[in-house]
């Protein structure tokens, strides 16, 4: 039997998270009918800043 460590459970946590909010963001940029732009923006960037924290969080946790 397999046990997922917590560190995984976050990995996927954090990247699925991160992934929903940057294309909700994208999806409010680029729908006209919605007219949400700048939100979508500010949200899209919020996405992107979660995506990034994923790879740096590998990069420290491979230099322990």
């Amino acid at each position: 039997m397999y046990f997922m460590k917590k560190e995984t459970l976050l990995e996927i946590i954090l990247g699925t998270i991160g992934g929903l909010v940057f294309a909700i963001g994208m999806c409010m940029c680029l729908i006209p009918e919605w007219d949400m732009f700048t939100v979508g923006v500010v949200v899209a960037i919020i996405g992107f800043i979660i995506l990034l924290c994923y790879p740096i969080y590998f990069y420290i946790k491979g230099n322990k």
